[in-house]
């Protein structure tokens, strides 16, 4: 991505700055980028670069079972979605589990 993007930058004469955002410690100001609300999703896509298997997805099909993880962060709500164990629960957040046919807010 840097590579492109500076590759961008001299093609049409722009100066840009490249900043790292680690996921789960976004900032506000990237946030914003995406209105009041923004989800994150496990696992990856398939490229040139990376093949994913179904673990690396979280097994992830229409029928498969999700759990997303719900944090307000002033006033962003951020779901990010966690391994679908009773291990990934806390009594302190609040949780939304998505089934095949049912779904449940914790």
């Amino acid at each position: 991505a840097a590579l492109h993007a500076t590759k961008i930058d001299s093609e049409v004469g722009w100066s840009s700055q490249m900043v790292r955002v680690v996921q789960g410690k976004e900032p506000l100001h990237f946030l914003r980028c995406f209105g009041r609300r923004i989800t994150i999703l496990q696992g990856g896509v398939d490229s040139g670069f990376k093949q994913t298997s179904s673990e690396e997805t979280n097994g992830h099909e229409s029928t498969k079972s999700r759990l997303f993880h719900i944090k307000c962060i002033d006033e962003y709500v951020k779901s990010i979605e966690v391994f679908c164990k009773a291990e990934s629960l806390n009594s302190n957040d609040s949780f939304v589990y998505l089934g095949q046919y049912q779904t449940y807010i914790w």
